[in-house]
């Protein structure tokens, strides 16, 4: 008789998948049967580690887009800054994976937040940034901060946040396609050939090991997600031969 009444209440119930990854219900039993069937509910966790509060036992581990092959996820989060306890939420916004940030990336009113597992990983993303850009001029998303936060619905679990400002323009990633050798090599205006000297001949005495970054509109080129090495990237320097070629002769 149990099993024919669970059996019931599978049937009698429609699922709808909702933002933040947990599939719920509506119920279209009767009000009479309704009444006679306690609700199951139980606390589960999405992947960033926050507890939903109250959803019925089905859980989807994430939401992709079409085939599967988008890297953002619909998450539930809400921060606390450990310093102001001013409190970011996320929800609802997309997260984008990284294989650096544990807890991912997310974009919201013109800010980028970085999330990593600790602070003290934040903290080397931020000195590492703020050092090339102090003694090398490298131009990077500025202003950048980084600080200590608690995930509000687990309280005492911390994580480490690297912020730094949104950038419009075409990103670009030299160990993955050819988009900033396409656009030195189609430059013609002194002023930008000039702007394009002056931020690759940073990014090589800072020996930046994996450039990455956008082409904004203006010519500018802004360097992001910063990890040096003992010699700089190679197409950098081929970069700069050019460009100081087609300087030599207008």
């Amino acid at each position: 008789m149990e099993a024919e009444k669970v059996h019931q209440e599978k049937n009698d119930r429609t699922p709808q998948l909702v933002r933040g990854g947990t599939a719920q219900f509506v119920d279209n039993r009767p009000l009479s049967l309704l009444s006679q069937i306690t609700q199951r509910k139980e606390n589960t966790l999405d992947q960033s580690g926050v507890i939903l509060k109250n959803v019925w036992g089905c859980f989807m581990d994430k939401v992709h887009q079409k085939g599967g092959a988008s890297s953002e996820i619909i998450q539930r989060l809400k921060l606390k800054r450990s310093s102001s306890r001013e409190v970011i939420d996320f929800t609802g916004i997309s997260k984008v994976k990284s294989r650096e940030a544990s807890r991912g990336i997310y974009i919201k009113a013109g800010r980028v937040y970085k999330i990593f597992g600790k602070t003290a990983t934040a903290q080397k993303e931020y000195n590492e940034t703020t050092n090339v850009n102090s003694n090398f001029k490298v131009p990077i998303a500025a202003p950048v901060d980084y600080y200590p936060a608690t995930i509000v619905d687990t309280p005492g679990k911390e994580v480490g946040v690297f912020e730094s400002t949104e950038l419009k323009g075409e990103f670009f990633q030299l160990s993955k396609g050819g988009k900033l050798k396409s656009y030195v090599g189609g430059l013609t205006d002194e002023t930008k050939l000039n702007l394009g000297l002056i931020a690759l001949v940073a990014a090589r005495d800072a020996k930046l090991s994996d450039p990455q970054g956008f082409l904004e509109d203006t010519g500018s080129i802004i360097f992001i997600d910063i990890h040096t090495a003992s010699t700089p990237h190679p197409t950098i320097v081929a970069l700069i031969e050019s460009i100081e070629q087609k300087l030599s002769v207008q």
